[in-house]
């Protein structure tokens, strides 16, 4: 039994903790927080970083994570949600946390009455099974994107 619970400022060592696994993983290196805890706190604060994170009944420490931001475009007609980073531990994947998760996320969603959700999976020709997972809950693909680094 997983429980999902939507992180707070309390919540912010947790957070960073979770983040550096998911980077680590992604990249094979060691991750250095870029972004100081701070920056962290003041995000969730205003609700410009909404975070979730699941449970197992017997555990107080969380074993998932997902994040979202809230963007506007005139494409999507107005408000919308873009994942930002899903990560659940190694021990535990393939339990269908990452699916229960993506649900309560999407329900979220709806309760904002974002026009749609986004992602923006890792490269599929390295990351196929995480292609397939959004593929399999109902996600449309509509090409890569790219990045232009501004510092």
């Amino acid at each position: 039994m997983i429980t999902i619970k939507r992180g707070s400022i309390h919540d912010v060592e947790l957070v960073v903790d979770l983040i550096s696994e998911l980077l680590t993983e992604l990249d094979g290196t060691n991750f250095t927080n870029t972004v100081s805890t701070k920056e962290i706190w003041k995000w969730i604060t205003n609700e410009d970083y909404i975070v979730f994170m699941a449970y197992p009944a017997e555990n107080h420490q969380p074993v998932a994570i997902i994040t979202l931001t809230e963007a506007r475009s005139i494409y999507a007609q107005g408000a919308f949600g873009i994942i930002e980073e899903l990560y659940v531990k190694p021990d535990f994947r393939s339990q269908h946390i990452g699916t229960q998760m993506l649900h309560h996320v999407i329900s979220f969603s709806k309760t904002k009455k974002w026009t749609r959700l986004e992602v923006g999976a890792p490269d599929k020709q390295h990351w196929m099974d995480t292609f397939h997972f959004y593929k399999n809950n109902g996600f449309i693909e509509v090409g890569p994107r790219l990045k232009y680094p501004l510092g």
